[in-house]
């Protein structure tokens, strides 16, 4: 892998590359950012709401949600990538 990236980035012109690959297990919802994002938006548009909601509605509120804000503040989303990162 390190000789092709090496070939393409010369073809490319462009500075030198490293890769390096972490070994993660098959499904590891800590490193997945989306895994919080998902909990983010459940945890600000579903939680406490009334059960007479119906799928439509639910899906209004989050899509009215995500209209106005980031699922993550600035902070969060710092804290997720240092926690993935360590």
């Amino acid at each position: 892998m390190q000789r092709l990236l090496a070939e393409l980035t010369s073809q490319l012109a462009l500075p030198p590359l490293t890769l390096i690959f972490w070994h993660t297990p098959s499904y590891s919802p800590k490193l997945n950012p989306a895994e919080y994002v998902i909990h983010e938006v459940r945890r600000n548009g579903l939680y406490n709401v009334p059960c007479s909601l119906t799928v439509q509605q639910k899906a209004e509120r989050i899509k009215t949600q995500l209209a106005h804000e980031s699922p993550l503040n600035a902070q969060q989303m710092n804290n997720l990538i240092g926690f993935i990162l360590r």
